[in-house]
């Protein structure tokens, strides 16, 4: 029996089940599995697949052919004749169906060029990013060497060629190539992933261009930051403090606490705890910039407090400690400072010149000379070192105040233990 279904069945149907029409067709009524209480109803087609089973028994095949709400009874019926005549042709429904839909996903594939690959890359990856700078940078470098080469190219036809092309040009000579390649590789690959290429890569490194280009660790070698000498570091120190400049005032706190310049510059009164002497670095302005890690906590020297007290207001202070004309310093303050000053080193520089201390001065224990520097130390270190040595701080800092100011170590600072041989 065929068309045992009706249209005003279909509509006021609420019961759960399966409703055969006949030759296959079955509208299938279901609770939402959301637990609302919500009913579905959809179209499905079971027909005898063209190949039996390895048995030789009678293979079924189950086609959906829609939402009830889409697909009225008439048009589901007329695509179940549809998918019967193919059947007499010998052309499996489904199979036909998947191979229209790769067809499809194919054409929308070679429409997808680079450049809008990467501008859907970057809307996505942009959370991760420490500041609006990573994104400026990704910007700028494929504006400069892809855009010219591939940015209207369809992200399906790059290959090594167009890769090597980009690369060759500034490999050598320009140290941002390697992120440059890096910054494709990622396109390309979140272009895979999204089925607008094959996930074969030819932007990878390893096992594949390394074959090709000169290693950049190699021809780019690593410089470090340059720093002041540290038997120099007093008479710099005096010529700082000489200066009653704001820039300088934040670049001394910054020596004598050995802070980042980005938590020197952004120091506001609100952090400083007068009392226990401490400084409070939120986790937003130390080096990975995320709120949600543990501020870091910064023993506070008499130095450092006679530097802070010097710019203090006689009332309760908020907001930003170095201002000019009542506005935040610049992020590049210390580098005009020094560059004004005719220094040649950089204020992260000075926190090396610390390290060189204590390494040849006062032989200070590893482990709390990197936790003065704010280091992060590995997984099962943070495991079972969870003080922060405040005090042992303290103490490392007073005698590094008194080196740089050329006096001996205050009376009520103990000497810390030499390191044995």
């Amino acid at each position: 029996m065929i068309d045992r279904l009706t249209a005003r069945f279909c509509e006021t149907v609420k019961t759960p089940g399966d409703y055969h029409d006949g030759r296959g067709l079955c509208l299938q009524v279901r609770k939402s599995e959301s637990g609302d209480g919500r009913i579905t109803k959809s179209w499905v087609l079971r027909y005898t697949a063209l190949a039996p089973k390895p048995d030789g028994r009678r293979q079924w095949r189950y086609m959906g052919l829609g939402s009830y709400a889409d697909i009225p009874l008439a048009k589901a019926r007329q695509k179940a004749a549809d998918a019967r005549e193919q059947l007499r042709n010998c052309i499996d429904p489904i199979d036909h169906r998947n191979a229209r839909k790769a067809a499809l996903i194919a054409k929308a594939a070679r429409t997808v060029t680079c450049d809008v690959a990467f501008a859907r890359c970057v809307a996505d990856r942009e959370a991760e990013w420490k500041s609006a700078g990573s994104k400026r940078q990704w910007e700028q470098s494929w504006r400069a060497y892809v855009k010219p080469v591939i940015g209207d190219m369809p992200i399906d036809q790059v290959n090594t060629d167009e890769v090597l092309r980009i690369l060759r040009p500034i490999w050598k000579t320009l140290k941002v190539a390697d992120r440059v390649r890096n910054r494709l590789e990622r396109v390309l690959g979140y272009a895979g992933t999204h089925g607008w290429r094959s996930l074969d890569n030819p932007a990878r490194w390893a096992k594949h261009l390394e074959n090709i280009l000169p290693s950049p660790t190699r021809l780019h070698q690593k410089k470090h930051h340059a720093a002041v000498p540290v038997d120099d570091m007093p008479a710099f120190m005096m010529r700082l403090h000489a200066l009653h400049d704001p820039a300088a005032a934040a670049l001394e706190l910054a020596v004598l606490t050995v802070a980042r310049s980005a938590s020197a510059l952004g120091c506001q009164w609100e952090e400083i705890d007068w009392q226990k002497e401490i400084w409070t670095v939120p986790g937003e302005r130390m080096k990975s910039k995320k709120a949600d890690i543990k501020p870091h906590q910064v023993p506070l020297s008499k130095a450092a407090l006679a530097v802070l007290k010097a710019r203090k207001p006689p009332d309760d202070a908020r907001g930003l400690v170095f201002t000019k004309h009542a506005r935040a310093l610049s992020r590049n303050a210390f580098v005009n400072l020094l560059r004004s000053m005719k220094v040649d080193a950089t204020a992260h520089g000075m926190r090396a010149a610390f390290a060189t201390w204590c390494q040849d001065h006062n032989r200070a224990a590893a482990e709390v000379r990197e936790a003065c520097l704010a280091h992060s130390s590995s997984a099962v270190e943070a495991a079972y070192a969870r003080g922060n040595m405040i005090q042992r701080r303290r103490e490392l800092l007073e005698h590094w105040a008194a080196y740089l100011e050329q006096r001996p170590a205050p009376d009520n600072v103990r000497e810390l233990p030499k390191r044995r041989a």
